[in-house]
C-alpha cells in the first residue's frame, strides 16, 4: 500500500496532483508535514529527511544558551523545543507562535548585545573635561539677533553635561528642517575651541559645506575657519593642511575631502557630521581616527523612527530639537496630478508677483526613455517660456562646476533669479528665506523622508510657504498612500513612521550600510515590543558582565551570530 500526497488543483473539472510524493504506507508518519523549497540542488523531500534526523538527534539534549533568569522572567521557550515545533508541529495552534517568538527574540537579543557592548565601550572612555569658559560663546550669543529656543538650550545642556563629566561625546542630534541644529553644532565647536582644540565639520555636498562656511564667517568670530572640498585648488589645499597640522586653523568645514590621508590635525577633539546618512560607517570612522578620544556629534534632519533609533543608533545618546524657532508658519502642501499643471503654475506666478521665489525639483538631469520622468534639461525651456519676460529662470544640478553652482546660488540668494530649476542637490541645507514655493515633479518617485527634506527648503522666513507635489495622472496604491501622508502632516516623526511602515527600515536608513545584520525572523515594525524587551535584557546583561565571560554558551553563540560584523555595530 502507498500514500500519495501533494498540492491538489483542478484541471478540466478533474482533481490532479502534479509531482505527488509517494511513500509506502509502512514508512508514512502521519501528522503535519513540512514543505521545503529546493536549496542548492537538494530537493525539499531530502531536506525534510535531513532536518528530521538532526531534530531527532538533538531532542532531549541541553543546547540552551540563554540565561535561565531571562527565560523564566520572560517565559521564553527552549531553543531545541522551538526548532522541533516549528519544523514538525504536532498541531497547528495559535500557541505555536511562542516558538517563532523565541527565534525572533534571539535575533534581536544578539543584535542588541552587540550594540550595548559598543555603547558600554564608548561610555567607559574618559578624556579631559571640556570646561565651559564662555569667552567666545557668551559674546557670540549676545550678538545674535534672536534667542535660542528652549529645545536648543536643552540639547546644549545635554552636550555640556557630557563634556563636564569627561565623557567622550557620542551623540545623535535629530531636529526637523530649520530647527537650528547647525547653530547648536557651532556652539559645541566653540566650546572645544575655547579649550584650545580643533573641530571638524563634515557636510555631504560642496554646496552645503560652502554655505556653512559663509554663514559661520558672517558671525565674525575670533577663530580661524577654513573650507576644504574636492574643488579647493591644490596650492590652497596644501596651505590648509599645513595650518591644520600646526593648529592655526580652529574649525575646518569640508566634504569627503576631510577624510583623505594627507589631512592631519594638531589636536582634533570634535567631529560634527551633518546629514550623517549620506556617509558610510567607515567614512565617519576615518575622520574620528585623525585625533585621540575625539568627541562626535552626528546630525540629521531626516527624522528617524524610534525602532531604527534603537537598532541603527543604539550605541549613541540621542538628543532631539523638538520645536521650530518662533514665527515660522507650517508649509501648506498640495498634491496635483499632471493634468492640473495650469492651475498650480498660475498660483506660482501669483507668488512670484509678490516678490517671492520658487524652486522646481526634478529627479533626473537628462531625459530618460525608460522612466517617463521630467528632467531638468527638458523642462528648462518650457518654464523659461512660461515665466518670460517677467521672471528669470536658471538651472542648478550636481554635475556643474563648483564656481558655476556657487554663482547661481549667490544670485538666487540675492533675489536676482526668481525660479531655480534643480535636481535633489538642493535637498540638504540650502537656505533662502525669500523662497516660498517648492514644486516637486514626479513626487511619487520620492520617499516620504526625502520629500520632507525637500519641503524644508521653503518656510524658512516669516511668509506663508507652499509645497506642490506633482505626480503622473495614475499612481499606485503605495504611491498614493505616501503622497496623502505628505499632504496631511508636517510632523517629521509621523512622516518617518509612515515611511517606515510603507517602505520598511532597510530602504530608509540603509541597514546594510550600518552593519546591522538583516533579520530572518524578526520584523522591526511588527515585533517592536519583542525588540524593546530584548534591548532591556541585553542592556542589563552587558552592564552586569560586559565581556559575557560568565555566560560561555551565550558568548560562543553571540560571537557566531555577529561574526565579523561586530566592529560595524557602531555609528563611528
Amino acid at each position: 500500500d502507498f500514500i500519495v500526497y501533494g498540492k491538489v488543483r483542478y484541471f478540466n473539472n478533474f482533481k490532479e496532483i502534479i509531482h505527488p510524493s509517494i511513500e509506502k504506507f509502512s514508512d508514512f508518519k502521519p501528522g503535519i508535514i513540512p514543505v521545503y523549497p529546493s536549496v542548492g540542488g537538494i530537493n525539499g523531500k531530502i531536506l525534510e529527511s535531513m532536518i528530521r534526523t538532526i531534530i531527532e538527534k538533538i531532542d532531549n539534549n541541553n543546547y540552551e544558551y540563554l540565561p535561565a533568569n531571562i527565560m523564566i522572567e520572560k517565559d521564553i521557550e527552549e531553543i531545541v523545543n522551538s526548532y522541533k515545533n516549528l519544523h514538525f508541529p504536532e498541531r497547528l495552534l495559535k500557541n505555536n507562535e511562542k516558538f517563532l517568538h523565541r527565534l525572533i527574540y534571539d535575533e534581536f537579543f544578539f543584535t542588541m548585545i552587540g550594540i550595548s557592548k559598543e555603547k558600554y565601550r564608548k561610555e567607559a572612555l574618559k578624556t579631559h573635561p571640556v570646561k565651559y569658559r564662555g569667552n567666545i560663546i557668551e559674546p557670540f550669543l549676545e550678538a545674535l539677533p534672536f534667542k535660542l529656543t528652549e529645545s536648543q538650550r536643552k540639547v546644549l545642556r545635554e552636550i555640556f553635561s557630557d563634556f563636564k563629566k569627561g565623557k567622550v561625546l557620542n551623540r545623535l542630534l535629530q531636529g526637523d528642517v530649520g530647527s537650528g541644529k547647525t547653530l547648536v553644532a557651532l556652539i559645541t565647536a566653540l566650546a572645544i575651541i575655547e579649550n584650545r582644540a580643533q573641530a571638524a565639520f563634515m557636510a555631504p555636498t560642496e554646496i552645503l559645506a560652502e554655505q556653512h562656511y559663509k554663514n559661520f564667517l558672517k558671525y565674525d568670530l575670533p577663530i580661524n575657519i577654513a573650507l576644504l572640498t574636492g574643488s579647493t585648488l591644490k596650492r590652497k589645499k596644501e596651505e590648509i593642511c599645513k595650518k591644520l597640522e600646526t593648529g592655526e586653523i580652529d574649525l575646518i568645514i569640508g566634504t569627503h575631502a576631510l577624510i583623505v590621508e594627507k589631512v592631519n590635525f594638531k589636536n582634533l577633539k570634535l567631529n560634527i557630521v551633518d546629514e550623517q546618512h549620506k556617509f558610510g560607517v567607515k567614512q565617519r570612522l576615518y575622520l574620528k581616527q585623525k585625533g585621540s578620544l575625539v568627541h562626535t556629534l552626528i546630525m540629521t534632519a531626516t527624522p528617524i523612527p524610534r525602532t531604527l533609533t534603537l537598532t541603527l543608533y543604539g550605541d549613541l545618546d540621542v538628543s532631539v530639537i523638538e520645536k521650530l524657532p518662533p514665527g515660522r508658519k507650517p508649509v501648506k502642501t498640495y498634491w496635483f496630478r499632471e493634468n492640473m499643471r495650469e492651475k498650480f503654475l498660475k498660483m506660482i506666478k501669483e507668488e512670484l508677483a509678490k516678490g517671492r521665489q520658487a524652486y522646481f525639483v526634478y529627479p533626473l538631469i537628462d531625459e530618460s526613455d525608460k522612466l517617463e520622468l521630467k528632467s531638468v534639461m527638458e523642462m528648462e525651456d518650457k518654464l523659461k517660456k512660461y515665466f518670460a519676460p517677467d521672471f528669470s529662470v536658471k538651472v542648478l544640478h550636481g554635475k556643474m562646476k563648483a564656481k558655476e553652482k556657487d554663482d547661481i546660488m549667490q544670485k538666487f540668494a540675492k533675489g536676482e533669479i526668481n525660479v531655480l530649476i534643480s535636481t535633489t542637490v538642493i535637498e540638504v541645507g540650502i537656505d533662502v528665506s525669500n523662497a516660498t514655493v517648492i514644486v516637486i515633479e514626479n513626487a511619487e518617485r520620492f520617499g516620504l523622508s526625502q520629500l520632507h527634506q525637500l519641503r524644508g527648503r521653503v518656510g524658512r522666513g516669516k511668509e506663508q510657504s507652499f509645497c506642490f507635489l506633482i505626480s503622473k495622472n495614475r499612481v499606485s496604491k503605495e504611491e498614493s498612500e505616501r503622497l496623502k501622508v505628505r499632504v496631511s502632516t508636517t510632523d517629521g516623526f509621523k512622516i518617518a513612521e509612515a515611511d517606515f511602515k510603507i517602505r520598511g527600515g532597510g530602504e530608509i536608513a540603509g541597514t546594510k550600510q550600518s552593519g546591522i545584520p538583516e533579520f530572518k525572523f524578526g520584523d522591526l515594525l511588527r515585533d517592536f515590543n519583542i525588540l524593546l524587551s530584548a534591548k532591556n535584557d541585553a542592556d542589563r546583561l552587558v552592564e552586569f558582565n560586559s565581556n559575557l565571560e560568565k555566560f560561555p554558551a551565550l558568548k560562543h553563540k553571540f560571537e557566531k551570530f555577529i561574526g565579523e560584523k561586530t566592529h560595524l555595530i557602531t555609528t563611528g
